[in-house]
């Protein structure tokens, strides 16, 4: 069995995913140390607890992250002969699914109490020998388990771009928007000390939909990266340009007359197949291979392209008018 071309990291990224690296291990011992924190402060809120959840279970994009990332970058072996580039996405949803999970046990768990009218109860903690309030140092653990946070969100933003890398952007989206959590988390602790007791369930409430609407995405685009949707942007707002301007790369050359491609993902890089209508009878082995070999060289991601002439294309794409897919 013939084995896929091995990749490794570009020189020039190295030194960010090294980075990205140390940023995942310090952002899992810093969350270790929130869980631990705001478990010791949590007291009966509805909406600390989903705070603490949530830190616990935001665990599992770094930690999948760590794990998948080293083997994704291993040699195509007979077992697995287009190598393990698949990991990451694996790891993407992983990192996902629990997210929604956790938001819809949220939500319900948040709208029974409401139902229920549970009134939550902050007693006091004991510091240096004097009777405190559990409510300030609640509101002091969540403003640690933001503000780092955000700021470690913001330095992996930029490498996951660099890196192509959706499962350190999504662990990156989840720990900016941390602020959010934490605010709906801070109204809730000061709703219960004034007294007004459907604040605590109602943050609570609110944490747990803005859960759902995380996982929801990222499960969703990490399903899609599975079953070969078509390429899309790192932030998965938009497809990648990239099908493209490869097609017009192909067009361009004297000998093609049209061309289509198509190209999918497996974790950080890309595999691509192109198609294309000679002008001539016949074209040299030489030739082809050489096409296809500047094609991989236009982006670091593309890890091989196979290229094939044909006489005519069949269906809706004859003319090389854009397909459903949008790749020509």
């Amino acid at each position: 069995m013939k084995l896929a071309t091995s990749v490794d990291i570009p020189n020039e990224r190295k030194p960010d995913y090294r980075k990205a690296k140390w940023l995942q291990w310090i952002t899992i011992v810093y969350l270790i140390s929130v869980v631990f924190v705001l478990y010791l402060v949590m007291g009966s809120s509805q909406a600390m607890r989903a705070a603490w959840l949530e830190d616990l279970l935001s665990l599992v994009p770094s930690i999948a992250w760590t794990i998948t990332t080293p083997i994704a970058w291993r040699k195509p072996d007979p077992k697995f002969p287009y190598g393990y580039h698949r990991s990451v996405s694996i790891g993407y949803l992983a990192a996902s699914l629990p997210l929604l999970l956790l938001g819809l046990f949220l939500v319900g768990d948040a709208a029974m109490k409401l139902v229920q009218a549970e009134h939550p109860t902050m007693g006091t903690l004991v510091i240096f020998g004097q009777p405190v309030w559990i409510g300030w140092p609640a509101l002091l653990a969540l403003i640690y388990s933001s503000v780092p946070s955000v700021i470690l969100g913001r330095m992996k933003l930029k490498l996951a771009d660099r890196l192509h890398d959706k499962v350190l952007y999504a662990d990156a989206k989840m720990r900016k928007a941390d602020w959010m959590t934490a605010g709906a988390a801070m109204i809730g602790i000061i709703g219960v000390g004034f007294g007004i007791w459907w604040l605590d369930a109602a943050a609570a409430l609110v944490i747990g939909l803005d859960v759902i609407r995380d996982g929801f995405t990222q499960t969703k685009h990490a399903i899609g990266d599975l079953t070969d949707r078509r390429p899309m942007t790192t932030t998965q707002e938009k497809e990648e340009d990239l099908p493209e301007r490869v097609r017009n790369q192909l067009c361009r050359l004297d000998w093609v007359k049209d061309a289509q491609v198509r190209l999918r993902e497996a974790g950080h890089i890309l595999y691509g197949q192109g198609f294309v209508v000679p002008t001539v009878d016949r074209v040299a082995v030489e030739t082809i291979s050489k096409a296809a070999d500047d094609i991989t060289r236009m982006d670091w991601r593309l890890a091989e392209f196979v290229l094939t002439p044909v006489t005519s294309f069949d269906g809706s794409n004859a003319n090389g008018e854009t397909g459903d897919n949008g790749e020509k």
